[in-house]
């Protein structure tokens, strides 16, 4: 009988790690864009029109849920500038869609609190980009913009708050632990 609980706990544990996620997918993350020749609008809001469909921020200025798909893009018909966040990984691309364009210069943010920090992993602005992490759940991204329609690529990754019920399992094995020692040691 004894072989089975602990078959069945073990069972459990296995089942339940496959649910619980420690990456961004499915927390909420909120963006802002602003092109500085154009005043401090911001431009990832969906509600000014200039969001592609098939963007997360398309038609809203509510947070957008990291998940399957690119969550912000801003296009004025010569600029496409996005941002994807993945499990683990953001990536912020600014591309000309028309042949013999120059890239905007644009400030932008991200922000949401169950992102512990953000590294960088690549940087690919020919023409200059800054950034800077604040207090590990702000990013802000300044980029110069380039006359020769360089464009380029930033790739960042980040950590996420754990969810409870990784807490949880974690709880569960010191529990596991702390009675198999008591069992051997102290019996």
């Amino acid at each position: 009988m004894k072989k089975l609980v602990a078959l069945l706990g073990v069972v459990i544990l296995g089942v339940s790690t496959a649910t619980m996620r420690a990456d961004g997918i499915g927390q909420p993350v909120t963006g802002t864009l602003n092109l500085p020749l154009l005043g401090s609008t911001n431009w990832f809001n969906g509600v000014f029109g200039f969001v592609p469909p098939g963007y997360g921020n398309f038609g809203t200025s509510a947070p957008v849920t990291i998940g399957a798909g690119t969550e912000f893009g801003f296009s004025n018909g010569v600029d496409l500038i996005t941002a994807n966040f993945t499990g683990t990984t953001l990536t912020v691309t600014d591309a000309c869609v028309v042949a013999g364009c120059a890239n905007t210069a644009f400030h932008a943010t991200f922000f949401s609190p169950y992102i512990l920090g953000y590294s960088v992993q690549s940087v690919a602005f020919p023409d200059g980009v800054f950034f800077n992490f604040v207090g590990g759940t702000l990013l802000t991204i300044d980029s110069l913009g380039s006359a020769t329609g360089k464009g380029g690529t930033l790739t960042f990754t980040y950590s996420s708050v754990p969810e409870p019920g990784t807490f949880g399992l974690l709880a569960t094995g010191v529990l596991g632990a702390a009675g198999a020692f008591r069992r051997r040691f102290l019996a």
